[in-house]
C-alpha cells in the first residue's frame, strides 16, 4: 500500500513536470513566432513593400498605410519569401507527400509567390489567367489539374477578401478542394462598417477553410509601437494616426 502510494506521488510529480515542460516549450515557440513577425515586418518597412502616407483602397477607405508586395523585386528576397510561405504552410496545414497538394496563386502577384513556395516544397503549383485565353490550349488556369485535388492558395494581402473569393471559385470549378490560404500580411478590416467581423474571419466561416498569415496588423503596430529610438521609427503624428485608423476600421485576432 505505501509502495502504490509513492508510485502515485511519483506520476503525480512526472505529470506536472510534463506539463511546465510543455508550457515553457510552447511559451518559446511563441516567443520565436512573435521575433519572426518582427523581423519579417522590420523587412517590408525598409523594402518599401509596406510605406506609410495617404492612400485610397480599392474598398474606398482612405489609408495612412499600404502593402504592396510588388516592391519585393530582389531574387534573394523572393526567395526568402518562398521559405516563409513554406514554413507556414507546413505548420499550419501539415507537411504533405508528393501529389497531394496542389499550390495556386492568382494572377498576377500570386504567379511570383506560388512559383517560390511551390520550388522550396516542390509541390504542384497553378494559376490563373486574368482573361480567358481563346487560342492554343485556351482556358483560365494554368499548370496542374486541379480536378480531384486539395488547394492551398497563396497570395499577398487581404483587406475585403474579394480577389481569394474569386480564387475559390475558379479553384471549384476546375474540381478542386480549397483547404486553406496564406497570405504575406492580413490587413485585419471590418468587412463593413456595420460587420463586427473581418474580412479574414468572414473568409473562413462563408469558405470553411483556415487562413493564415505571416505578418497582420497587430504585428505591424507592435513593432512601431516597440520600436527603440536608435532604429528608423514613424512620427509619433503618423502611429497615432495609424492607431485611430485601425480602432476605426480594424478588428484583432480572437
Amino acid at each position: 500500500m505505501h509502495r502504490d502510494l509513492k508510485l502515485e506521488a511519483l506520476e503525480k510529480y512526472i505529470h506536472k513536470q510534463a506539463y511546465y515542460l510543455l508550457l515553457s516549450v510552447l511559451a518559446g515557440m511563441e516567443e520565436e513566432k512573435t521575433t519572426m513577425r518582427r523581423s519579417f515586418i522590420k523587412s517590408l518597412i525598409e523594402k518599401e513593400a509596406l510605406i506609410f502616407g495617404d492612400f485610397k483602397l480599392k474598398s474606398g477607405r482612405k489609408s495612412p498605410y499600404f502593402f504592396n508586395i510588388g516592391n519585393l523585386s530582389q531574387g534573394s528576397f523572393v526567395n526568402v519569401l518562398g521559405r516563409q510561405y513554406a514554413e507556414s504552410i507546413q505548420n499550419e496545414f501539415g507537411s504533405q507527400s508528393e501529389g497531394d497538394t496542389v499550390l495556386f496563386g492568382p494572377a498576377y502577384k500570386g504567379i511570383p509567390l506560388v512559383t517560390a513556395t511551390a520550388m522550396v516544397l516542390g509541390w504542384e503549383m497553378a494559376y490563373d489567367r486574368k482573361e480567358e485565353k481563346e487560342h492554343g490550349e485556351g482556358g483560365r488556369l494554368c499548370g496542374s489539374d486541379l480536378d480531384g485535388r486539395e488547394v492551398i492558395l497563396i497570395d499577398d494581402v487581404l483587406t475585403a477578401g474579394t480577389a481569394v473569393r474569386h480564387s475559390a471559385e475558379l479553384i471549384e470549378e476546375a474540381g478542386g478542394k480549397l483547404k486553406g490560404v496564406v497570405l504575406a500580411f492580413d490587413r485585419q478590416e471590418k468587412v463593413d462598417k456595420h460587420s463586427g467581423f473581418s474580412a479574414t474571419q468572414k473568409l473562413q466561416e462563408d469558405l470553411d477553410v483556415a487562413v493564415e498569415s505571416l505578418a497582420c496588423m497587430d504585428d505591424l503596430l507592435d513593432y512601431l509601437l516597440n520600436t527603440s529610438e536608435g532604429e528608423e521609427a514613424l512620427p509619433d503624428q503618423q502611429v497615432k494616426r495609424m492607431l485611430r485608423y485601425r480602432e476605426r476600421y480594424g478588428v484583432r485576432a480572437a
